[in-house]
């Protein structure tokens, strides 16, 4: 009888493991099912940089299978480097065990993606490694660049008419100086005197056209460096006989000795354009519109701050400005300051809005600091 009660024990304890068993493997296969389900390619790296599992969808991007890049080093499978790249996502997670997102461009992956690392630690909560996402945003990218420019359109639109009385002044300076120099004699010191107002017209023109053509051109994605006053400056610039036309005074409050911003420089024109045009529209019987800049050195942030005398927004539409396609204008898209709003956020920044009907508003952008501290 004790012999049959072990055996049976023993039954009922095989029985068991093999159920755990099952139950074990059954979580495994489903895990690894789920895994090779993801669309976005994800990876899983030691301490080492070295790929300890992939799954499908990467390995098959980079035309191969997940075994295949099992020990792999990332640095050398995406870079083709022999030692880890500077500000390299798994490095800086190991180090800090922050969780990180970025945009790159992948040309061994061909398109823009959007890496996002996260630390793995270990049930004493010490960091192992890695786990990597990466998310391909290339259409992403390209539907932005396209209403990006589809906005640049519609803002030069808006400024066609000024643009042209802008580019008529020179010229017709420069054919009342021609006629001059052909029809009448002239001593040569006036002569000399006409040739150079015609010249200073002629680059007038020129100066005119490059600050529109710089403004269209689609923008490089390329950040660098940007002197915050300069763009203010070449915003107003361009939009300078559309105010003139419009009424409105311009008062500037730069800043100087602004730390530099680290952006693509159009994109933030594009920004500040918008905001201005929006000021012009809201003062359709002139007024002042008022451009401070400044920057806070507490939280390494500059600040751009555009104050109209305008009509003012009801707070009832206020929380609503920046939502695609909404527009209170029977001419206007609803895309101006979503698109601005969006161009901000990419580089780090912020937009805050202060309005009171009948007296006016402030859009004011925020955007970090770049380069070397400035603390």
């Amino acid at each position: 009888m004790d012999l049959l009660s072990i055996m049976s024990s023993q039954i009922a304890i095989a029985l068991e493991n093999a159920r755990l068993y099952e139950v074990v493997a059954r979580s495994k296969r489903e895990w690894e099912a789920t895994f090779d389900a993801i669309a976005d390619g994800i990876s899983i790296h030691d301490a080492d940089f070295r790929i300890v599992r992939a799954n499908r969808a990467l390995a098959e991007r980079l035309g191969t299978t997940p075994r295949a890049l099992v020990g792999r080093t990332c640095y050398e499978l995406f870079h083709h480097s022999q030692s880890p790249l500077e500000n390299c996502p798994h490095a800086s997670v190991m180090q800090n065990g922050q969780p990180q997102s970025i945009e790159l461009e992948e040309p061994v992956l061909g398109g823009t993606f959007q890496l996002s690392t996260y630390p793995l630690r270990n049930g004493r909560g010490e960091i192992t490694g890695s786990v990597h996402v990466l998310r391909d945003i290339t259409a992403q990218k390209q539907i932005q660049a396209s209403l990006i420019q589809t906005e640049k359109l519609t803002a030069l639109g808006c400024l066609a008419a000024s643009l042209a009385h802008e580019i008529n002044n020179p010229l017709q300076a420069l054919r009342s100086g021609l006629r001059l120099l052909v029809n009448r004699p002239l001593e040569e010191e006036k002569r000399q005197r006409y040739l150079e107002i015609a010249s200073r017209e002629v680059e007038r023109v020129i100066a005119i056209v490059e600050r529109v053509l710089n403004f269209y051109r689609p923008s490089a994605e390329q950040r660098e460096l940007t002197a915050i006053n300069e763009v203010v400056d070449e915003t107003l610039a361009l939009a300078g006989k559309r105010l003139q036309h419009g009424r409105v005074v311009v008062r500037r409050e730069l800043a100087a000795g602004l730390p530099p911003v680290e952006a693509v420089g159009d994109q933030l024109k594009q920004v500040f354009l918008n905001i201005v045009l929006n000021a012009l529209e809201a003062m359709p019987d002139g007024g002042e519109l008022t451009v401070k800049t400044g920057w806070e050195q507490t939280r390494q942030e500059v600040w751009i701050a555009f104050t109209d005398t305008g009509e003012g927004i009801p707070p009832e539409n206020l929380s609503r400005i920046f939502e695609p396609f909404y527009t209170t204008r029977l001419k206007g898209t609803g895309l101006g300051l979503s698109i601005s709003h969006g161009i901000v956020e990419r580089h780090g920044g912020r937009i805050e809005v202060e309005s009171e009907v009948g007296r006016g508003s402030t859009f004011t952008v925020w955007l970090p600091v770049g380069g070397q501290d400035h603390a």
